[in-house]
C-alpha cells in the first residue's frame, strides 16, 4: 500500500500566517543590525524512502536525500511594496530515520546546506 503526499500534509494558512507574525516579532526584536537576517522555514519530518518522494522531480534533495525542498508559501495581505525576507516561509522536510540516528549531534553540514539554500531562494531572479 502505497501512501499519498497531499496539500492536507503540508502545513495551513493559519501556521503559515503565525510564523509569518514570530517573523514581525524577531525582526522587531533583534538589533537592527542584524534585522535582514531573519529567515522563515518549516522543517518537516518526512520518509525519503516513500515512493512518492523518490520519483517526484520536483522535490529537490540534498545530503543524500536526507534534506528535502518542497516550496515556499507565502501571504498577500502583507506590504507588497517593501516585502521582508522572513515573510515566505520555505518548508523543507528531513527525513526522520536520519533524525532519529543524528538526534544528540548537531549536522553542521546539513544546517549549513539549509541556510545556503533559503539565501539563494530569497535572491531576487
Amino acid at each position: 500500500m502505497a501512501l499519498l503526499i497531499t496539500l492536507n500534509d503540508l502545513p495551513e494558512t493559519q501556521s503559515i500566517q503565525k510564523q509569518i507574525t514570530y517573523g514581525d516579532y524577531v525582526f522587531n526584536t533583534l538589533d537592527k543590525s542584524d534585522n535582514s537576517k531573519v529567515r522563515n522555514a518549516f522543517i518537516l519530518p518526512y520518509n525519503k524512502k516513500l515512493e512518492n518522494f523518490l520519483n517526484d522531480p520536483n522535490t529537490l534533495k540534498y545530503n543524500d536525500g536526507n534534506l528535502a525542498y518542497f516550496g515556499q508559501a507565502y501571504t498577500d495581505w502583507r506590504n507588497a511594496e517593501d516585502p521582508k525576507d522572513y515573510e515566505k516561509v520555505y518548508a523543507f522536510g528531513i527525513d526522520f530515520n536520519y533524525l532519529l540516528k543524528n538526534y544528540n549531534k548537531p549536522d553542521y553540514a546539513i544546517i549549513d546546506i539549509l541556510c545556503k539554500r533559503i539565501e539563494e531562494l530569497i535572491k531576487p531572479i
